[in-house]
């Protein structure tokens, strides 16, 4: 992603105002760092389908820059040398050097985003969201941490959103009791996310006037929802 676009989604302002997409940067981890970490980044539009889901559904192994189906937006990771993107679609349309195609889901191109995994497989999933789950998002994710115990899952959330809402409440408590690790993210998670994700351009991360004080903010409310 660009400096601009990560700074303007990333940052951790209290009133999220033109904000309408969450993005989400990801690593995935094997037990034992036996394989190379699955990374990546995905974004979407808040009105339908919702990249905490959609990253639990499918990926693409194709020779693309980047793709677009609907309201999620799947950008380029690599895994083992090989470049992957995840989507949610029943049909992905994608360009690469002028070239474009549409495939249908059930095409031998497609396979999950975790590949061959099992329920005694273990697997550290981290994620830098720009903003925390709704509410469906945030029940959804502690089924899947129910059904696979050794799945490990830790959000780092740059904005809390409508944390006064009771039901955003008791949802990101029930991830938590699931076995989710919810935190905020602090300057050094931003630097993180810049070096990681970000195409520099040559330009250094500087955090801007208010990230600590913001990132004080949040943990606090985080705090009081989690105690």
């Amino acid at each position: 992603m660009s400096p601009f676009y990560f700074k303007f989604q990333f940052r951790n302002v209290e009133y999220s105002s033109g904000r309408n997409k969450t993005l989400l940067c990801y690593r995935v981890d094997t037990a034992g760092g036996s394989t190379e970490p699955l990374k990546g980044y995905m974004e979407d539009e808040h009105a339908t389908a919702h990249v905490e889901e959609a990253f639990f559904q499918q990926v693409i192994d194709a020779p693309t820059v980047s793709c677009s189906y609907g309201s999620i937006m799947l950008h380029i990771c690599e895994h083992n040398g090989k470049s992957n993107f995840l989507f949610v679609c029943k049909h992905l349309h994608f360009s690469h050097d002028g070239f474009s195609s549409s495939l249908p889901q059930k095409s031998s191109l497609f396979f999950q985003v975790l590949p061959n995994y099992s329920s005694s497989q273990e697997l550290d999933v981290t994620w830098y969201i720009s903003t925390s789950p709704c509410v469906a998002c945030a029940a959804k994710l502690a089924n899947i941490l129910k059904q696979y115990k050794k799945l490990r899952l830790c959000i780092f959330c740059s904005r809390l959103f409508e944390w006064e809402q009771p039901e955003i409440v008791e949802g990101l408590k029930a991830m938590v009791s699931a076995g989710c690790k919810l935190r905020m993210m602090k300057p050094s998670d931003f630097l993180l996310v810049w070096e990681m994700y970000v195409d520099k351009e040559g330009q250094s991360f500087t955090p801007w006037e208010d990230c600590q004080e913001n990132y004080e903010y949040y943990m606090e409310k985080l705090a009081d929802i989690l105690k």
